[in-house]
């Protein structure tokens, strides 16, 4: 690639993150009584005063939650033509996945939550669907649908994830077995280092630890037990008020 495509192509990054930021900040300092093209009010409290409350409003409007994702798009598509990462796809087929994840995104939101979340979109789309395929089949086709524009959008591979995945489980109970093994060696070294009465004082420790004897303190409130920190709070006051008699 030559020096002209590729600051062409940084140009178009920088575009799409920017349009992104744009969304971003727009849908975030969204609020429902703001002045827009669907609500007339006379406050408008977006940081993108009345474009970023029309903006946001018809977003919101429209496909509801699934909004959020716009963003995220723009901005995945702007750091692969800024960093050059990016395969070269028809944009009509890079637009027309984009819809598809919106669309379904917006349906199953709809699905999820119910009411508006997914915005009008979510509504019309899975009144016809739970009709005909109800609701099992609704969530079968829209997740479908969400799982193959991710694929697209983001270059995502479920094998590959699931290679992932079971590479990393096999290295760290890899890990884990190398630590128990290194574990072993230790106590066994350990054991050979000490001598026969060491061992016998060490076990005679470990048991007693286990049998709660080498409780130093006991916070346990037990009348009938002389050797818990209350019998000795409790013993300790009247020493404690003389001496506060004394000094006064």
């Amino acid at each position: 690639m030559d020096k002209g495509s590729r600051i062409k192509d940084e140009i178009k990054g920088l575009l799409a993150i920017i349009a992104g930021l744009v969304i971003t900040i727009s849908i975030v300092s969204h609020k429902k009584l703001d002045d827009s093209i669907l609500t007339y009010s006379n406050k408008n409290n977006n940081l993108l005063g009345s474009f970023g409350a029309n903006l946001s409003d018809i977003l919101i409007q429209a496909i509801g939650y699934s909004a959020y994702i716009i963003p995220v798009v723009f901005f995945f598509y702007g750091l692969k033509k800024i960093f050059g990462k990016s395969q070269e796809t028809r944009l009509p087929i890079y637009i027309g996945a984009a819809v598809m994840l919106i669309f379904s995104a917006s349906s199953l939101i709809t699905l999820i939550f119910g009411s508006h979340s997914g915005g009008l979109v979510g509504t019309f789309s899975t009144g016809p669907s739970l009709k005909i395929i109800s609701t099992t089949g609704s969530y079968l086709l829209f997740i479908t649908m969400l799982l193959i524009s991710i694929m697209y959008l983001f270059n995502f591979s479920i094998a590959a994830f699931i290679k992932k995945i079971r590479k990393n489980i096999s290295q760290s109970s890899q890990a884990i077995s190398t630590l128990n093994a290194k574990r072993r060696e230790l106590s066994r070294i350990v054991e050979t280092l000490l001598m026969p009465e060491q061992r016998q004082m060490l076990d005679a420790l470990f048991v007693a630890g286990k049998m709660g004897k080498l409780n130093a303190i006991d916070f346990s409130f037990d009348l009938t037990n002389r050797y818990n920190i209350w019998a000795g709070v409790i013993g300790g006051l009247p020493g404690l008020f003389r001496i506060f008699v004394l000094l006064c």
